[in-house]
């Protein structure tokens, strides 16, 4: 009786209701489906690859590197700098940067540089005896703390767009830029990994690497993928053809431009629709835009307007002066013709006036003569 009878003492403990395990189960499918297109002969009975077969110049052992072929110290995948000297923080960072080979691998290492150092004061130079005493100058410490301190810290820095919409059987661009503090090398590289809507594990779908893109020809993007990036411009895009709705994830970049490759890489969200949504947002931005650009040219055209009729103005008052003071010259024929014009006008104005004069005296005359008559 004792080997049949169960207490439930350790089953219990392991039930989903005492686990708090609510999650739904995961869906499987019910058959495994079959395989897609057809399978390529790529090399011979003795395993030599066939002579139509591109060779590429990447060792076929990839950048996995060996235990042995690693330095006998590993530096800390995660740095902090909080609370640390100058020479501290430059020795840890210099210590990240002597192994590029390890940078470089697969399997090597992904520094992450976090905190910020003590800031350095500059020392204060030697005063002569007797000599009145001075501060040190706060632009000269900025300038060696950013020279001494902020240099050595500096990382890559990657930009991609948040979020991309594509219509089912279209194209879309992923942009990829980047920033660096170090000249664009030679040794430049550009991966794009994809990890697809819901899943855990990314895939790396395109590598850029000694002036040669390389794209993946197995996976769902084969053939779908064109490079259109130019490293000289910090740029690093790809076009994805033909989309489908399998294409829905999150697409990475990460950017190495030796010796610059401690940074963070950045991410672009894919969404496929059959039909792309309008965004109100964006329309709504064009909307405003128009109008302001409207009201900007129309505010243009009234000072435009206004300062052309304010120079006539000028123009005229400037005319209107001259002529008042007798300095307005014109043509020589206009000139001699009211230069002759002008003594007759005088005389005649005189001329008026001095018989006008006489003819006042003549009746006061003739007035004075009347009265005396009476």
């Amino acid at each position: 009786m004792a080997t049949n009878y169960s207490a439930n003492q350790y089953e219990k403990a392991f039930s989903p209701k005492i686990l708090q395990n609510w999650s739904p189960a995961k869906p499987t499918k019910e058959k495994i489906s079959s395989h897609e297109g057809y399978t390529q002969i790529i090399a011979n009975d003795r395993g030599h690859l066939l002579p139509s077969v591109p060779r590429s110049k990447v060792s076929p052992w990839g950048t996995f590197m060996g235990t042995w072929q690693m330095p006998q110290k590993i530096p800390p995948a995660r740095v902090t700098l909080t609370s640390r000297t100058t020479a501290g923080a430059a020795s840890l960072t210099e210590w990240i940067q002597k192994n590029p080979d390890l940078l470089k691998a697969c399997n090597g290492l992904r520094p992450e540089i976090l905190g910020k150092m003590l800031r350095a004061l500059a020392p204060a130079p030697a005063m002569a005896p007797g000599a009145p005493s001075s501060s040190p100058s706060p632009i000269l410490a900025v300038l060696l703390f950013s020279s001494l301190v902020l240099c050595p810290a500096q990382a890559i820095v990657v930009y991609t767009d948040r979020e991309v919409y594509g219509a089912v059987g279209s194209r879309v661009t992923l942009h990829c830029s980047f920033w660096s503090s170090e000249w664009v090398s030679d040794d430049i590289s550009f991966t794009w990994r994809y990890q697809p809507e819901g899943g855990r594990d990314a895939i790396s779908i395109f590598h850029y690497a000694k002036g040669q893109p390389y794209i993946d020809e197995v996976g769902t993007f084969k053939e779908r993928i064109q490079w259109v990036g130019d490293p000289r411009w910090k740029d690093g895009s790809i076009v994805i053809h033909n989309l489908d709705y399998s294409d829905n994830g999150t697409f990475t970049c990460d950017v190495k431009n030796p010796p610059d490759i401690v940074g963070k890489t950045s991410q672009v969200t894919l969404y496929v629709f059959e039909k792309v949504p309008t965004r109100y947002g964006v329309v709504l931005g064009a909307v405003i835009g128009g109008v302001l650009g409207v009201v900007l040219l129309l505010l243009l055209l009234f000072y435009l307007v206004r300062y052309c009729w304010l120079r006539r103005q000028a123009a005229l008052q400037r005319r209107l002066s001259a002529m008042e003071k007798g300095k307005l010259h014109k043509p020589s024929k206009d000139s001699s013709k009211r230069g002759r014009q002008t003594p007759v006008l005088y005389a005649m104005l005189d001329h008026s006036r001095s018989t006008k004069a006489a003819s006042e005296k003549k009746s006061k005359g003739l007035g004075e003569s009347r009265k005396d008559k009476k």
